[in-house]
């Protein structure tokens, strides 16, 4: 849908819309991390050497001796590599808005207006609706958020986030249907049918 509505709105051909897309998430990932520290630390340079980081370091190139191999050394630029060889567009722009989604989510649950739960509900929303891998790498960013808050602050904020979680979930069905999420995660767990129920519901719930 983003890419036929910049294709629509840019008089371009379906091709030259859907890299256009994906060029401008690839160059915004960085961004919303730089928004993403900034929301939770408040610390302008953290954010900055945070970013500075991310842009020319992958973790995994250190982690995993065979994402290392296959991006050509431990300063590879690995996302760059997973995006041009693999094309992995969608997912790369999912897990931008993960970022943008935690960060509004925080905002959500420190400012405590209805005007900033509705916008962390349709961050949420938006990252099943672009990417379904996306939204468990969302589901374990929410909960280790949940995890780092303290007792006082999750009693607190734990009605918010409820109806933050519900709303997203309203608003993603229509583009994340559950039997077409379980029929695709069916499919990429080579027919295991817990693993693709896990994941739809992972998919439903932290939509």
């Amino acid at each position: 849908r983003i890419t036929a509505a910049v294709s629509t709105w840019g008089n371009l051909s379906i091709p030259a819309a859907y890299h256009a897309t994906i060029a401008v998430s690839y160059a915004l990932g960085a961004v919303t991390l730089w928004f993403l520290v900034l929301t939770l630390t408040g610390n302008k340079r953290a954010a900055f050497l945070t970013t500075l980081a991310f842009t020319f370091f992958s973790p995994s190139t250190f982690l995993v001796p065979a994402i290392r191999n296959d991006a050509g050394g431990l300063f590879a630029m690995r996302r760059y590599q997973a995006l041009v060889q693999y094309g992995d567009g969608p997912n790369m722009t999912g897990r931008m808005l993960v970022l943008l989604a935690l960060a509004l989510l925080h905002r959500a649950q420190t400012r405590r207006t209805a005007f900033s739960g509705l916008l962390a509900a349709l961050a949420m929303a938006a990252v099943p609706a672009v990417s379904w891998p996306s939204t468990l790498l969302l589901a374990m960013a929410t909960g280790a958020y949940v995890l780092a808050m303290g007792w006082n602050e999750v009693k607190a904020g734990a009605a918010r986030l409820g109806l933050i979680v519900v709303g997203s979930a309203a608003l993603a069905m229509p583009f994340a249907l559950p039997s077409t999420v379980w029929t695709t995660f069916y499919s990429a767990n080579h027919n295991v049918e817990w693993l693709a129920t896990a994941g739809m519901a992972t998919n439903v719930c932290f939509a």
